[in-house]
């Protein structure tokens, strides 16, 4: 037995919209209590995250999480 087709509804709800995620966290998204920093002008090397934030803030440019906890190559 076929149900007959719906009218269409409307829009959702702008409420209930799923914000739209970032591909990678950035600067105070990150939450992990440490990070592996690399990159130019800096000494490559394992800092606290907010060490980390300060350097890249100091310099102009954003931190970025490439590889959660759960994915990494052990911190």
């Amino acid at each position: 037995m076929a149900f007959p087709p719906r009218a269409p509804r409307g829009a959702f709800n702008p409420r209930f919209r799923k914000e739209q995620q970032q591909e990678h966290k950035t600067n105070h998204m990150i939450r992990v209590p440490k990070v592996r920093l690399v990159g130019d002008n800096v000494e490559i090397g394992i800092y606290d995250t907010a060490v980390a934030q300060k350097l890249a803030h100091d310099q102009g440019l954003d931190l970025v999480e490439i590889s959660s906890p759960g994915r990494s190559s052990g911190l």
